[in-house]
């Protein structure tokens, strides 16, 4: 009895020092990341900033230091977002050849970008923050220190407090941030949809507009035959008919690829049954879509999974998928999970870039894990809340 006492005690000591021995750990580790930043900021304010912009060399040696600041600095934002501005982009010429940046005119794309860039640095306050913080954290890290051994739990949400204070983005960086996401992901779409668009051209004109010919041109030829070879005529209805059949099925196969009648009729949920239906693997759908998502992310949602179930039959060599459904009141969550070979990224794969673009347009996220011999898990995940069906009348 005394002994499994003693021993309780005797864990519970220890269990403290290991913690305040881990806490010291990472307050020292933070503290020696801002000194070596510290360091490297004096240098490059005292010796390298009066001599660059004294001397004139700004536009060529300030980027790269403060850059190399970031770097620094970067060590110490753990789960923490990057505060910067975005970066500029290099906007097409002027129909004389230059390139216009605020009041100066420049030659070639590399005069711009050096005086865009030594504008993006100079006035994104995350820049002076980085500089800032690191004499900060410096100064925290030689109180902190002791404070560790006394109350480590304290010092240590403490230390988290005064690095997010520091490091975290601006609301004016998140904004900026925020748009450049939306430009990018508005021009994939556009690319997809103009994309999209040509497929259904080259569909119609080398499916159903020439099956739509040819029989324009069975139909006259019944119209000269029906008086003179009335059996040849009727040959050719056979084949006009049978032509028309044709076409009509291309018709339905494409406005299926447009906007599946199914998606349209009975909703996401039962869309997705019918593709697993209709794949020649053995595929499970579990779960299912509360209410009616918006239709463009229905739309979006349901060709994400077409395409990875394409993707499985085409390269995975699987024999099983699980397509997994997760509907909360935040988002609806969707996995498509097989058994095969593994190995799929979306750095490899045009099609899962594709899945990718589609679902950021709605600020959408998308993952794979695959590891090599399998199982491979994609997760898309679509802001939609859950809303439960309208009631029926």
């Amino acid at each position: 009895m005394l002994k499994a006492k003693h021993d309780g005690v005797m864990f519970r000591f220890w269990a403290r020092v290991r913690g305040r021995i881990k806490v010291l750990w990472f307050v020292t580790v933070h503290f020696l990341l801002a000194l070596g930043t510290a360091l490297t900021s004096t240098v490059v304010l005292v010796i390298g900033a009066v001599p660059i912009h004294v001397w004139g060399l700004w536009i060529f040696a300030w980027v790269p230091l403060v850059m190399m600041i970031r770097e620094l600095t970067s060590f110490r934002r753990k789960d923490i977002p990057a505060p910067y501005m975005p970066a500029p982009m290099l906007p097409p010429p002027r129909p004389d050849g230059m390139y216009r940046y605020r009041n100066q005119l420049h030659k070639t794309p590399t005069s711009y970008m050096r005086s865009a860039r030594y504008r993006w640095v100079m006035t994104d306050v995350a820049t002076w923050r980085d500089f800032a913080s690191a004499y900060v954290d410096t100064l925290f890290g030689l109180v902190a220190i002791p404070m560790a051994v006394f109350a480590p739990s304290w010092t240590r949400s403490l230390q988290l407090k005064v690095s997010r204070w520091l490091l975290a983005p601006t609301t004016q960086a998140v904004l900026a941030q925020r748009v450049q996401q939306l430009t990018t992901t508005r021009a994939d779409a556009t690319d997809a949809q103009a994309a999209e668009l040509r497929r259904i051209e080259r569909d119609l004109h080398d499916g159903a507009q020439a099956r739509l010919v040819a029989m324009g041109l069975h139909l006259g030829a019944v119209e000269r035959l029906i008086d003179q070879d009335p059996a040849a005529a009727k040959s050719l209805v056979a084949k006009t008919k049978a032509a028309s059949a044709e076409a009509l099925t291309e018709l339905r196969d494409l406005v299926r690829g447009i906007h599946p009648p199914v998606l349209a009729e009975r909703g996401l949920g039962d869309a997705l049954r019918a593709l697993a239906l209709d794949s020649p693997l053995k595929v499970t759908v579990e779960g299912k879509v509360i209410g009616r998502p918006a239709s463009p992310i229905e739309s979006a949602v349901y060709f994400a999974v077409s395409e990875l179930l394409t993707n499985v039959a085409k390269h995975a060599a699987a024999t099983r998928v699980i397509i997994h459904i997760r509907h909360s009141e935040h988002a609806l969550e969707i996995s498509v999970i097989d058994d095969g070979r593994g190995g799929a990224s979306p750095e490899r794969g045009t099609g899962l870039r594709g899945v990718q673009r589609r679902l950021a347009t709605f600020d959408g996220t998308f993952d794979v894990t695959s590891p090599p011999g399998g199982p491979t898990i994609a997760t898309l995940k679509v802001p939609s809340p859950a809303t439960p069906p309208p009631a029926q009348p």
